[in-house]
């Protein structure tokens, strides 16, 4: 099918773990599947892929791959809140360290 758009874009998915070579070549087969989608390579974990945006979409693709036994790795997204308190904690400990504050400890 001809859609007249020759637009590609290229995009990574990290899986849940890294697949060997036959893994790769099944992702590769499921990718064959799902027209406009193509297997660029796979580092580690993270699986790239090029595909023309008007015939396959993300979702598509991600499918295709969920079938053959793949998961992605979705990372859990923090609050502005939670990143602030982390970076307050962090620099807090870098600071005054591990110990308790002086205001916290009591002579008995």
């Amino acid at each position: 099918m001809d859609t007249g758009y020759d637009e590609t874009e290229r995009f990574e998915l990290s899986l849940d773990c890294e697949p060997d070579q036959s893994a790769i070549e099944r992702i590769g087969e499921a990718l064959n599947g799902v027209e406009g989608a193509e297997l660029v390579g796979v580092v580690g974990n993270r699986v790239s892929i090029e595909r023309n945006p008007f015939v396959a979409s993300k979702e598509m693709v991600s499918e295709a791959i969920e079938r053959i036994g793949f998961h992605r790795s979705v990372a859990k997204k923090r609050g502005f809140l939670a990143k602030r308190l982390d970076k307050m904690a962090e620099s807090n400990r870098k600071q005054f360290g591990d110990k308790r504050l002086d205001c916290c400890e009591f002579d008995n």
